[in-house]
């Protein structure tokens, strides 16, 4: 336990005073005026009974109890600037951490991020993919972008965007002999399915879609199955077969013409996209520019 310590703000102003020899200066320094300068000082001679000055005019000199004091002062106010750079220069080369769905992380976020770079080029930026809710309070994970209901316990979570899920394929893979003019018309085309790696999940397969647009004459089990977004839309991009795909997955390839739907039908999900962030962290500058960019991303996105 430490024993009772004159108030920081008087040895602040004797530290101070006692470095330039001048109350004025001092009071320049740490943006008060003279006479606050003056009466801290007196209160930290009135805290160890002694006087730390003598008063000339225009001028003080410490005392002997002053020179006896003042290295151990200056001292600790280095130390403390010291600890206070070292903790200052940490957080800023410490990377901003990221965790998001593979799907979202290589489909949508990593195309944008130099658009986040350029705006923030002092925030370094690390990337972890996971499909599962990475602890924001004790692991070093900053932020995290989830697909889910965007009920969070103890986090804040902000809406970003909804899902759909329909068919694509590459443009190449339709043959004039077989046209994909209606769903039916799968039968003649290998189905891509994903395997969403978390049990009872809301998100459709080929059987629901199929059964929702009425078709009955297509091996909705048939196909090649992938337990990673990015390796499903790879397959269908090379032609592969036809795959049932979120719309954010697919969204660059769609716009690129590398992918194309066959089929208007689509079918909404109950889950969507939310930023999450845990309620501490929030307002630290590198997540509150990084949730702002986002925001604004998602919303540019919506309006075109």
């Amino acid at each position: 336990m430490y024993k009772k310590l004159p108030p920081l703000k008087a040895l602040r102003a004797f530290e101070a005073s006692a470095r330039h020899g001048s109350l004025t200066k001092a009071a320049e320094e740490l943006f008060v005026s003279a006479g606050a300068v003056s009466q801290q000082v007196k209160l930290l001679e009135e805290f160890i009974d002694q006087p730390l000055f003598e008063r000339r005019h225009r001028q003080i000199v410490l005392t002997e109890t002053g020179k006896l004091l003042m290295p151990g002062v200056s001292a600790a106010f280095d130390q403390i600037q010291l600890s206070v750079d070292k903790v200052m220069h940490h957080q800023r080369a410490k990377p901003l951490t990221i965790s998001a769905a593979p799907a979202f992380a290589g489909r949508w976020l990593v195309p944008r991020l130099q658009s986040f770079n350029q705006q923030y080029p002092e925030i370094d930026v690390r990337i972890d993919t996971s499909c599962g809710l990475s602890d924001l309070v004790h692991s070093d994970i900053d932020v995290g972008i989830r697909f889910g209901s965007g009920h969070y316990p103890g986090l804040q979570s902000d809406f970003l965007s909804c899902q759909e899920v329909f068919p694509v394929c590459a443009p190449g893979l339709v043959k004039p002999e077989t046209p994909l003019k209606n769903p039916d018309d799968l039968q003649h085309y290998q189905l891509l399915h994903y395997d969403y790696p978390t049990p009872n999940t809301n998100w459709p397969d080929w059987q629901m879609w199929l059964a929702a647009v009425g078709s009955s004459s297509v091996e909705s089990h048939r196909g090649l199955r992938f337990l990673e977004v990015n390796l499903l839309i790879d397959a269908a991009i090379q032609g592969q077969g036809v795959a049932l795909a979120g719309s954010i997955s697919v969204e660059a390839a769609l716009a690129s013409g590398a992918l194309i739907r066959p089929f208007e039908m689509s079918i909404p999900l109950d889950l969507a996209y939310y930023f999450v962030a845990h309620e501490s962290k929030i307002h630290q500058p590198a997540i509150s520019f990084f949730r702002k960019w986002l925001l604004e991303e998602i919303s540019s996105d919506q309006n075109t």
